[in-house]
């Protein structure tokens, strides 16, 4: 291939009679041009080429290693957590041997409520929501323990796992049981709130004035809130106006008292008047049916009863 006499000038290192054209970027030897090889950045010998693959497969085998050597150790991490999870299903750190009495005392008698309810609460303490959810059902379908407690522990429950749709379906069930009940309407009525449903909460504020039980004040102080959120100051305005007419009424002595300012003397008649006009004027249709006026003797009633 190459002469026997070797040309004038530098010759290969691995071909004594060929010159050398080039450098080896890694070792400083002159190469030929049959020698002359590039990895891509700079040009190299043979050798140098060689023991450049050769790092290359071993860092390739040793990527490959490691990867698999963490693969199996998660494989078998995962592996281990779920036989223990088979043999030992509750683990709640310190409070296991607790739980697991409460599920003992619960599996020897199922549709006892009170031993029911104390496993559920204490799920949901531990924060395992779902679990303590999942025994509350399952005592719904196979005991029927549709009681008020149960549906107040599951509504809790729910609103802890932001299950939102689950708590307004416990809220129902609760209405359903005694639709007169103005505190489980003006829950749900939060619960509109927290929903961004506000109109739905002036529907269910509107029905808890409707109960004989409700505390009118407090339920028109929180639908003029609402009414101020929507923008209907209007409306604000005149159940504000309610609520300082009922005060005047309730708060003030009959007329003619002589231990009263002047200033003071204000009938309850006279307070009812002012006040039904103010709300004819604004009010909506569906407060307008309420008949407000009656808020007066209603809340001055509830007040003289409470301070005999």
């Amino acid at each position: 291939m190459y002469r026997t006499q070797p040309e004038a000038g530098p010759a290969c290192d691995l071909h004594p009679a060929a010159p050398a054209r080039a450098t080896c970027a890694s070792c400083a030897a002159r190469i030929c041009v049959p020698c002359t090889l590039h990895d891509g950045l700079s040009t190299v010998c043979p050798p140098c080429a060689k023991k450049t693959r050769r790092r290359a497969r071993a860092r390739w085998v040793g990527t490959r290693a490691a990867l698999a050597i963490v693969i199996g150790g998660a494989y078998l991490a995962t592996a281990h957590a779920i036989k223990q999870r088979r043999e030992h299903p509750l683990l709640w750190g310190e409070d296991t041997p607790k739980v697991r009495l409460l599920i003992d005392a619960h599996h020897a008698q199922p549709c006892d409520s009170v031993h029911l309810m104390r496993l559920a609460r204490k799920l949901g303490d531990l924060g395992d929501v779902y679990g303590g959810l999942e025994y509350l059902d399952r005592a719904r379908t196979s005991c029927e323990l549709l009681t008020d407690e149960v549906d107040k522990l599951a509504f809790d429950l729910h609103r802890r796992a932001h299950d939102q749709a689950g708590a307004l379906q416990d809220l129902d069930r609760r209405i359903g049981r005694d639709p007169k009940n103005a505190e489980r309407l003006i829950d749900r009525a939060h619960h509109d709130l927290t929903m961004g449903e506000p109109q739905a909460a002036i529907g269910d504020y509107v029905a808890a004035l409707r109960c004989p039980n409700a505390e009118k004040r407090r339920v028109l102080s929180e639908l003029r809130q609402v009414y101020e959120q929507l923008g209907h100051q209007a409306v604000a305005t005149a159940l504000s106006h309610a609520m300082m007419y009922a005060q005047i009424a309730c708060d003030l002595r009959p007329l003619g008292n002589p231990d009263e300012p002047e200033a003071k003397l204000f009938s309850r008649s006279e307070a009812k008047v002012k006040m039904t006009e103010e709300l004819q004027r604004t009010l909506p249709p569906e407060l307008a049916e309420l008949k407000l006026g009656t808020f007066v003797d209603s809340l001055c009633d509830t007040r003289s009863a409470s301070n005999r």
